[in-house]
């Protein structure tokens, strides 16, 4: 299978409210992007961490923006602000030269880009306590294949001691697994999901906005139960609805020299295999036991085990060969 080809450059801003944490946020994130967890090759990363001036900025953008790829990734950490009407990227001239770049036309450029899928994430630290004294722009439009996830900080917000802000922090965590899908896929959506629920309710929420119908996963880890165990749920449950029947002969501790409490039918093997399976399903929330608080009630007390809802999905997923 022909490996896709995906770029990503990560810039850091310069000057934000801590030493070195641009350095440290911009190595970080293109250290995880640009593998899988398997190691294998994600995004080839260019790096800039040196760039002096607004003009330098919008220049790197647009040259990115011209590569030829599948997919598009930008990444930006330092002083600016953005919102659903505008916002804007400062450079670490700003005061000298009073310059800035308009997200507007960050996303212009985005838009107009030939890959299938431009990612574009903002780290963002505010520049003054009114956002409304920094320069805006025309309200954002979102152009096909495009998706922006953007921190807006308060002015009071600080960055903890490894230099890592709150937002970095759960970013990092989220691509590193934390949004992980059951099959090991980290897309943008569950990235922004997890950061939501991770910041907390008095912690600004960061942006997401989205003008795409299918989006390639952002990086891929080892899945909890390798997809092809995954895929047996359809041959214990002959349909989503089904049970499981089980008995004791299922729970391996159930052996007469193990315990003088075991009862018949005694531990077999295969069954053993089978329950063991079905457990690492609970864990990942594919199945539940019935009429019992844990699986191994549910085997010793001949009950049964079901698909959770989510399992349901699954199942109809495997059948249609969509997964």
């Amino acid at each position: 299978m022909r490996k896709k080809t995906r770029k990503a450059l990560v810039v850091s801003g310069g000057a934000v409210p801590a030493d070195s944490y641009g350095v440290s946020a911009a190595s970080s994130f293109a250290s995880v992007v640009g593998t899988n967890g398997d190691r294998t090759a994600n995004f080839s990363t260019q790096i800039n961490v040196g760039f002096d001036s607004a003009l330098s900025l919008r220049s790197m953008i647009s040259d990115f923006f011209s590569l030829r790829a599948e997919d598009l990734l930008f990444f930006y950490t330092g002083f600016g602000f953005v919102n659903e009407s505008g916002g804007c990227l400062l450079a670490p001239d700003y005061e000298r030269s009073g310059d800035w770049v308009s997200i507007g036309d960050l996303l212009s450029h985005a838009g107009k880009a030939r890959a299938a899928n431009k990612i574009v994430i903002l780290d963002l630290f505010p520049y003054s306590n009114k956002e409304a004294l920094l320069p805006g722009s025309p309200r954002i439009f979102i152009g096909q294949g495009v998706v922006l996830l953007a921190a807006n900080r308060r002015v009071e917000e600080t960055v903890d001691k490894q230099h890592c802000g709150a937002f970095m922090a759960v970013l990092l965590d989220a691509l590193r697994g934390g949004a992980a899908d059951l099959k090991g896929d980290i897309s943008m959506a569950s990235v922004y999901a997890y950061i939501d629920r991770a910041l907390g309710e008095r912690s600004p929420r960061p942006l997401f906005m989205t003008n795409t119908s299918c989006l390639s996963p952002l990086r891929s880890i080892e899945p909890q139960v390798p997809l092809c165990s995954m895929k047996k749920i359809v041959e214990y449950f002959p349909q989503p609805e089904a049970l499981y029947r089980l008995d004791p002969s299922f729970e391996a501790s159930n052996q007469i020299q193990h315990s003088a409490a075991a009862i018949k039918p005694f531990a077999i093997k295969k069954n053993i295999d089978i329950f063991n399976h079905l457990k690492k399903l609970q864990g990942i929330g594919l199945v539940m036991p019935v009429d019992a608080s844990c699986m191994y009630l549910a085997a010793m007390d001949s009950k049964a085990c079901n698909l959770t809802l989510l399992g349901q999905h699954y199942w109809r997923l495997i059948r249609n060969g969509s997964l």
